[in-house]
């Protein structure tokens, strides 16, 4: 063999090797297809995380079964999908696109109806900040937008096939987590892809933690037709056109909920009155169309004006959302022609004369979700229940009038007889003995959320709280160690969300063990199952 012949030997065995590699790994990408690009997921074999809107919705959009869908930006991220199909019986998605242009929604419900003739329901979130942008506005400004996976070009799906954040950062953890113990094929519900609805906390503290102003500014000039007419192209060609051309499909658009204080800008720049005049056109020119069922909530200052609805200007709740749901399916602050120049003038009424800085006393809640806890009757139609009033069990409790709310409360004096190491505390307090109250709870009938109130009195009382399924598992808990608690009422939440049926809870006050000092105490009131 020549000298030359060997490096170009070696250098074609080298190809074929990468060639091979290339092959195999663009194979394992194809069939483990984490943005859904070739087929739907094999939800038999492996996990799907859903995580990336921008790369994964297009696939879900064109392989997924489904016959409705919830989408917009952020703000349609809390939305249950298992709540919408309770409500529409719908089989639904629900599809995100943080911080979209109505375009870009627009393209996507389309792709969605060409790609699947059952479609009958689309839930669209219409954000007020968006009402100002060119109808052909797209956001440049969020990153490389994954178009590879939008367009019918096979060869430049190499950047889907390759890419390193697919292959190392999904392909591999899919076939990875198939050979750790305890694994479960499936894929993340629609109900919780891409819900941030646990992250954060609520109210004044969060929205505006330097307080808000009431300050009227000098009203800006009316809008131009010019303005409007922009507003018009842009709500014509990126909303009302879907239900031209799906005469057949059912459109259920609301404007999104900004909270009061993002109002207060617009009152102390002066621009209030001209966003009012751009919400009127926008109404306008939805209206006249069967198809479209348009809501409205700004004329709703008890969830506006309320704090502890949102953790910023315009990012409200999850139950908000479950209360959203609810009023369209009812048919709730729907508008109309008939209605909406009485609407428009609520809103303006309000924004322009309500004094914002009453909002900076408001009480932040303790625990966000009882925020939930008190429009859950609304959403669901589970009337609040008195548990203490409805047949609970009380041991080693009696009560005080020490409560949190001018009833009397429960005062739980003593310890527990079970030693410091003496095993679960839980299993020890439903088979043992408990000092407190233990209640029965159905949750059948659509009741969320456990809250009381309580408050260390002496020693080494606290709460200890836990609900048990028939078989006496424990399903949910709330401790809280004495050496941290003060001497002051608060009021906490246990979240059942998602429970049905019949259950168990035990409250204990007392210590936990008999190492502690015999007059411990703490109280409960207020225990309310939502």
């Amino acid at each position: 063999m020549s000298s030359v012949q060997k490096p170009r030997k070696l250098l074609a065995l080298w190809l074929a090797i990468v060639l091979v590699a290339l092959c195999l790994i663009g194979a394992w990408v194809y069939r483990l297809d984490p943005y859904f690009h070739y087929h739907e997921p094999d939800t038999d074999r492996y996990f799907y995380t859903l995580t990336n809107q921008r790369s994964q919705n297009n696939g879900i959009i064109r392989r997924f079964d489904y016959d409705a869908m919830i989408t917009g930006t952020s703000l349609i991220e809390n939305f249950r999908t298992t709540e919408m199909d309770d409500l529409f019986g719908t089989n639904s998605v629900k599809l995100p696109f943080a911080g979209a242009t109505f375009r870009e929604i627009d393209e996507n419900i389309r792709l969605a109806l060409e790609s699947n003739p059952r479609m009958k329901t689309v839930v669209r979130s219409l954000e007020m900040q968006r009402f100002y942008d060119d109808k052909d506005a797209k956001r440049d400004d969020l990153g490389e937008y994954p178009t590879y996976l939008y367009d019918s070009d096979p060869f430049n799906d190499v950047k889907y096939l390759f890419n390193r954040d697919v292959v190392f950062g999904l392909a591999y953890q899919m076939s990875y987590g198939r050979n750790q113990e305890g694994f479960e094929p499936g894929i993340t519900s629609f109900d919780d892809y891409s819900s941030w609805r646990y992250a954060h906390s609520y109210g004044v503290s969060k929205v505006c933690p330097e307080g808000v102003v009431n300050k009227p500014g000098k009203p800006a000039p009316s809008m131009t037709e010019d303005e409007l007419d922009a507003i018009r192209a842009n709500i014509t060609q990126n909303v009302t056109s879907l239900a031209d051309d799906y005469p057949d499909v059912q459109f259920y658009y609301y404007f999104s909920p900004y909270c009061a204080v993002w109002w207060s800008y617009l009152n102390t720049d002066g621009t209030i009155l001209r966003h009012i005049q751009a919400e009127q056109c926008v109404i306008e020119t939805i209206l006249g169309h069967d198809n479209i069922h348009l809501f409205s909530f700004n004329d709703c200052p008890e969830l506006t004006a309320d704090l502890n609805n949102y953790k910023d200007t315009v990012h409200y709740g999850t139950w908000i959302n479950s209360l959203i749901l609810r009023w369209m399916h009812d048919g709730k602050h729907q508008i109309t022609e008939d209605n909406y120049l009485d609407y428009i003038q609520r809103v303006k009424d309000f924004y322009t004369t309500f004094d914002y800085s009453t909002m900076n006393t408001q009480e932040d809640y303790e625990y966000s979700f009882y925020a939930a806890a008190l429009v859950n009757e609304e959403v669901t139609g589970a009337k609040p229940v008195d548990l203490l009033t409805a047949g609970a069990e009380i041991r080693g409790a009696g009560q005080t009038e020490d409560s949190s709310g001018g009833q009397n409360g429960i005062l739980c004096a003593g310890t527990l007889q079970r030693g410091p190491d003496e095993g679960d505390l839980a299993e020890y307090l439903l088979n043992s003995e408990f000092i407190g109250v233990k209640a029965d709870m159905d949750l059948s009938d659509g009741h969320c959320y456990l809250t009381f109130c309580g408050k260390r009195l002496a020693g080494a009382g606290q709460p200890s709280v836990f609900v048990y399924d028939s078989g006496g598992n424990v399903i949910r808990s709330f401790t809280l160690q004495s050496s941290g608690l003060d001497y002051e009422w608060h009021r906490y939440v246990v979240n059942l969300y998602g429970l049905d049926g019949k259950y168990n809870v035990i409250l204990n006050g007392g210590a936990v063990d008999s190492s502690q000092k015999a007059d411990s105490s703490y109280a409960f009131s207020d225990i309310i199952l939502y």
